[in-house]
């Protein structure tokens, strides 16, 4: 009985924090991949018009 009341109270409390912490560092990486697309893209974006305006 004592067993199962510790694993209640210890391990299952643990389990669910980490999965809460691996859960939230997939968010960020994913956050962090498409703000890298976005920062690539500006960077292409603002790359060309320094180009056009060589160009002129």
């Amino acid at each position: 009985m004592t067993y199962l009341i510790s694993l209640l109270f210890y391990v299952v409390p643990a389990l669910i924090l980490l999965w809460f912490m691996v859960n939230i560092v997939s968010s960020q990486r994913e956050r962090n991949k498409i703000l890298r697309e976005i920062a690539e893209k500006l960077d292409h974006i603002s790359k060309k018009a320094d180009w056009d305006k060589k160009g002129e």
